[in-house]
């Protein structure tokens, strides 16, 4: 279905994309959360779905916000504020134990705030609302670059969409807005600008082919088609005190935001938009940040990139077909 392929001026591996799978000893789907100061695994209860852990959480951590996953190496990666860079750390040693140690794999950042895993291309893109740039590296963190450094104010939330080759952000600055491009960087437009205040985060459903948003100023939950069309609003949930949603998450048929005001994680039904609280132990220091989720049965589409590097000699950087 590929047929623009954007190869850029810096030299990367060839790399056929293995089949994603999580190690035997995880379950088959679960949730990550940042937590700040550690990075838990939790999956929710069949009939409860109240969250449990699935591991220990992962220590020496500092500052993480948002979170990300790649199946076929097992690794967390996340922004850490603190350190102004981007971790990685294995999920799973030789021992079945979460490794002992992170590994910065970007450094020199200002703002580092949420990430996405290219799971196709095996990269990593990254907002930095510092810098006021999108950025992309090999998950290794090889051949950092900016994708987008012009035009954002304040780029927060992020998620990707490798088959189809396009990424999708949100920015709460002065001109809060929500935009998409490819993944290259090139043919940028504005999905959603009005009635917006404070987007925090961006998750899309492939089954649907549409993108969900939260907004902390609005205390709502909305989706439009991935072009920006047909919006809707899944809820608009008032509390006392009032939410402070932040990072968001899909899992089967359950949205799942951590929120700063409750310091814990709030699950939406996608048909039926009800909302509760699940119970789960936070650590007090802490506030629940990035969020993101892993599912077994969940098809993790390829694209023109994933084998042979889409026949670059290069770093291949997908666009849609007939764009």
């Amino acid at each position: 279905m590929w047929q623009e392929i954007d190869c850029s001026l810096i030299l990367a591996l060839a790399l056929a994309l293995p089949r994603l799978a999580a190690p035997d000893s995880l379950p088959t789907s679960f949730l990550l959360v940042s937590e700040e100061r550690r990075i838990r695994g939790l999956a929710p209860n069949a009939t409860s779905g109240d969250l449990y852990d699935v591991f220990p959480p992962l220590p020496t951590v500092t500052r993480a916000i948002g979170i990300g996953y790649d199946a076929v190496g097992a690794n967390v990666y996340w922004t850490d504020y603190t350190k102004k860079a981007i971790m990685r750390m294995s999920l799973l040693n030789e021992t079945g134990k979460p490794a002992a140690a992170p590994k910065m794999i970007i450094p020199s950042l200002v703002s580092p705030d949420d990430l996405a895993i290219d799971w196709a291309g095996r990269h990593v893109y990254y907002t930095d609302w510092g810098l006021k740039r999108i950025g992309m590296a090999s998950l290794d963190g090889y051949y950092a670059m900016p994708v987008i450094d012009s035009g954002l104010d304040k780029p927060r939330g992020i998620a990707l969409d490798p088959e189809d080759g396009r990424m999708y952000w949100t920015d709460w600055g002065d001109r809060a807005r929500i935009e998409r491009a490819h993944m290259n960087g090139a043919a940028r437009e504005i999905l959603v600008n009005t009635t917006v205040v404070y987007p925090n985060s961006i998750v899309l459903d492939f089954k649907s082919r549409r993108f969900y948003w939260v907004d902390a100023n609005l205390d709502r939950v909305e989706s439009c088609y991935f072009n920006g069309t047909e919006r809707r609003l899944l809820g608009k949930y008032k509390a006392t005190p009032a939410l402070h949603p932040f990072g968001m998450a899909l899992l089967g048929n359950y949205l799942y935001w951590t929120d700063w005001t409750f310091r814990g994680v709030i699950r939406a039904n996608l048909f039926t938009a009800k909302a509760n609280r699940v119970s789960w132990t936070l650590s007090s220091v802490s506030l629940p940040m990035g969020i993101t989720t892993y599912e077994a049965e969940r098809v993790y589409a390829r694209n023109g990139c994933s084998r042979a590097n889409g026949g670059c000699e290069q770093l291949c950087l997908p666009a849609p077909k007939n764009e």
